[in-house]
C-alpha cells in the first residue's frame, strides 16, 4: 500500500464503535498524538455537537465539519483523527482523508452499534426519537448506507468480541508495518 502521508490517520466508524476510545489508546503506542474531530468542532463552535445539531441543523453541523476536517488535514503534520460516524459521507471528506492519509475503519456489528448506541442515544441527535421498539433494525436501516462509503478505508479492522486495547494493539502492529 501506498500513502500519501503514514503519519495521519483516520478512525472511521458507526457511531461508537470505539474510534475515539480506541484512538485514545493508540496515541501512546505509535506515539502520534490523538484528535477527535467533534472536539475540535466543539472548540471552535463553543458549542456542543447536539447544540450545533438543536440550532443550526445537520446541513450546517456537515459544513463546520468539512471545515475543520481540511484545517486538521492542512495544519497538523501528525496525528490519529477520530471522525465522526458521517464524516466520510459529506463534502468528499473521505476522498480528502484517503489522500492525506490512512483511514481504519473499525467494522462493529450492528448488535454492538445498538447496544453501545441506547445507552447514549440522548446525547445523539441523528437517533435521540428512535424508541427502543426495534432499535437495532431503525439504526441498522438509518445508518446501513454508510458501510459501503466505511468499506473504501485502507485498513478494515474487525472489533466484535475485542477489548479496545486489542483492537488498539492490532492498528499499532498493522501501522508499524506501514512505515
Amino acid at each position: 500500500m501506498k500513502f500519501a502521508n503514514k503519519h495521519k490517520i483516520f478512525l472511521i466508524g458507526l457511531p461508537c464503535s470505539g474510534k475515539t476510545s480506541v484512538g485514545k489508546l493508540l496515541s501512546p503506542q505509535i506515539q502520534i498524538p490523538f484528535l477527535d474531530l467533534d472536539e475540535e468542532i466543539e472548540k471552535k463552535e463553543k458549542k456542543t455537537v447536539p447544540e450545533i445539531f438543536k440550532i443550526y441543523g445537520e446541513n450546517f453541523f456537515r459544513e463546520i465539519e468539512a471545515n475543520v476536517l481540511q484545517e486538521i488535514i492542512q495544519n497538523k503534520t501528525a496525528y490519529i483523527l477520530s471522525c465522526g460516524g458521517g464524516t466520510p459521507l459529506f463534502f468528499e471528506n473521505m476522498k480528502r482523508m484517503k489522500e492525506n492519509g490512512i483511514t481504519i475503519y473499525l467494522e462493529t456489528s450492528w448488535e454492538d452499534i445498538a447496544v453501545r448506541l441506547w445507552r447514549k442515544k440522548e446525547q445523539r441527535p441523528l437517533i435521540e426519537s428512535i424508541t427502543e421498539h426495534n432499535f437495532k433494525n431503525s439504526i441498522e436501516q438509518k445508518f446501513s448506507y454508510r458501510i459501503l462509503v466505511y468499506e473504501t478505508a485502507d485498513i478494515i479492522i474487525h472489533t466484535d468480541h475485542k477489548e479496545k486495547k486489542t483492537v488498539a494493539d492490532e492498528i499499532a502492529s498493522t501501522f508499524l508495518t506501514l512505515i
